[in-house]
């Protein structure tokens, strides 16, 4: 059972080290970032989908900040790895909404 493990674990291991060390940094902003702005406006009684407005309106500003305004050189991947860390967010709630939605 080890050897099918280590078989099976090899390629995803092999993948996940040639990944920056940055980029995971970057998705885990974005997620992080999402998810306080998506609690705080649903705190503040906003709509579910101005919520998630807003939310994406943060993420994608942070994002933009900190490669053209911070950065001396920006890198358009740290922007679309920081968005696809809200993007993670962002679907999960549109798939409950959405079960929600079946359950009527």
């Amino acid at each position: 059972m080890k050897k099918i493990l280590d078989y099976l674990a090899r390629p995803v291991l092999a993948l996940a080290d040639r990944i920056p060390y940055k980029r995971y940094v970057y998705f885990t902003a974005g997620v992080l970032i999402a998810c306080l702005v998506l609690t705080a406006a649903i705190f503040c009684n906003a709509p579910v989908w101005a919520a998630l407005i807003i939310s994406a309106i943060a993420v994608n500003l942070a994002a933009f900040w900190k490669e053209y305004w911070h950065d001396a050189t920006p890198e358009p991947r740290d922007i679309v790895t920081a968005v696809l860390g809200g993007g993670v967010v962002w679907i999960t709630v549109l798939a409950l909404i959405f079960v929600e939605f079946l359950k009527g």
